[in-house]
This record gives structure tokens, C-alpha cells and sequence, in this order.
């Protein structure tokens, strides 16, 4: 007889809140897990009666008489299949699998009769979609852009090399998250400016008294062409 630590009781409520917001589809409709479960019929007989493209076919209620037999290896294999990918989907959710998730997961495993040659490949899809490496790789990309940021912008050359290292990661997202790293490490007087050449530019064109209002702004802030040139380019950036 064992039970779960404070800490794995927590893991399993997360886990089951993330079973609850989970989509089915149910008599045509697609509907969450949650509104399944009720004290009626258990999460477990509701998972277990999800296919494997998703859809719910409850079995008919026993009479009050017959005695309950629930054993998971009874199940068609797609349909343990498509439970334990389910569950260890949830677990993987946040990228990490705790003691807790794991114990969870043998213990269903065990319930649903399937051998590790037919777990671990589901593991190891569910652990591959946690990693987000777009993510990954605009940490790496942010890591670079800091490099050449230092001196306050980003020469022709540098963003080449730019350009070449989200081409070679595969980053879909660069320009994005250049120009959101950009704005986050302008100064105070960097970040006026470039509020008011946005101002400026919205309607994709400026008229002369914006201008006026631009070039005095760099003579008050002590803006330099070459700051002003990176700003230009990152608000043109953001507009287009």
C-alpha cells in the first residue's frame, strides 16, 4: 500500500486538469474531457473510451446488479495506445517529467498491459514535441544580436551574419525577435524617439512639421545618425 507525496498530488491534480481541458469529439460536437467526467463515470473509463482520432463512445451502464470487471488490457490495443499518448502527452507538457509524473505514467502503463517497445516510442514523440526548438534557437539568436548590439546598433555586416544565422537555425521568427530584443534594450531617450518615429511613420509617410518634430527630438536627445538610422530601420521593420 503506498500513496502519493504532497508533491505528486499536486503533479497528479495538474495532470488532470490538463486531461479536463483536452478536446473530444462527442456525438458530433467537439467538447473538453471535463464535461465527460462526473461521478457517474470516472476520468479513467472516459479515457479509456476515446479512440484513436479522438473520439468518445461510451459503453452502456452495467445494471446495478452486474459487477464491474475494469480491466485496461481488455481494451483494444489502439485504444491503450491512444490513452497512454494522451497522458504522457500531459505529463511532457511543461518539458519536464517529475518522479511523480513517471510513477503515474508505469502505473498506467501496467493498467493498460503495454510493454516498453510500445511506450517508449510514444515517450519519446511526446518528449520531441515538448522541445520547442524555435525557442532554443532564438535564445541562441538573442545571445548573438547581444554581441553585436554592444556598441548600441547593428552595422550592415553584423546583420548579415544576423540574417545567415536564423537561415542556418531554421528561424521563421528572426525578424520578430530582433525587433522586439531591440526595443526592450533601447535606453529612455532611444525609446522616445522611437515611440515618436512610429507616431510619424503609422500612415507611411511624414509630413514636414514631423520632420521638424523628428530633428528636433535627435538635437534635444543627442540622437546620432547612426541611432537614428537604426531606429528608422527597426520602425520601417515594424510597419512593413
Amino acid at each position: 500500500m503506498y500513496g502519493l507525496s504532497n508533491e505528486g498530488r499536486q503533479a497528479a491534480g495538474e495532470l488532470v486538469a490538463e486531461l479536463h481541458q483536452r478536446s473530444v469529439k462527442f456525438e458530433g460536437n467537439e467538447v473538453e474531457v471535463k464535461s465527460l467526467h462526473n461521478h457517474a463515470r470516472s476520468l479513467l473509463d472516459v479515457l479509456r473510451n476515446i479512440d484513436s482520432s479522438g473520439s468518445y463512445y461510451p459503453h452502456s451502464a452495467p445494471e446495478p446488479d452486474e459487477p464491474t470487471s475494469l480491466d485496461g488490457r481488455d481494451l483494444p490495443l489502439d485504444h491503450r495506445l491512444a490513452i497512454y499518448d494522451n497522458v504522457v502527452r500531459s505529463a511532457w507538457s511543461d518539458g519536464v517529467v517529475t518522479k511523480d509524473e513517471q510513477s503515474i505514467l508505469d502505473d498506467m502503463s501496467m493498467y493498460l498491459g503495454l510493454e516498453p517497445h510500445q511506450t517508449e516510442p510514444l515517450e519519446k514523440q511526446a518528449r520531441d514535441d515538448s522541445v520547442k526548438p524555435d525557442a532554443e534557437n532564438s535564445s541562441l539568436y538573442k545571445q548573438m544580436l547581444e554581441v553585436a548590439w554592444q556598441d548600441g546598433e547593428v552595422d550592415s555586416n553584423e546583420q548579415a551574419m544576423l540574417d545567415s544565422l536564423a537561415s542556418m537555425l531554421g528561424l521563421d521568427s528572426a525578424r520578430e525577435v530582433q525587433l522586439d530584443w531591440v526595443c526592450d534594450h533601447l535606453d529612455d531617450r532611444l525609446k522616445a524617439y522611437c515611440s515618436a518615429m512610429e507616431a510619424a511613420w503609422k500612415d507611411g509617410n511624414v509630413s514636414d512639421d514631423e520632420e521638424n518634430m523628428l530633428e528636433s527630438m535627435r538635437n534635444t536627445l543627442a540622437i546620432s545618425d547612426e541611432e537614428h538610422r537604426t531606429i528608422l530601420g527597426v520602425v520601417r521593420a515594424k510597419l512593413n
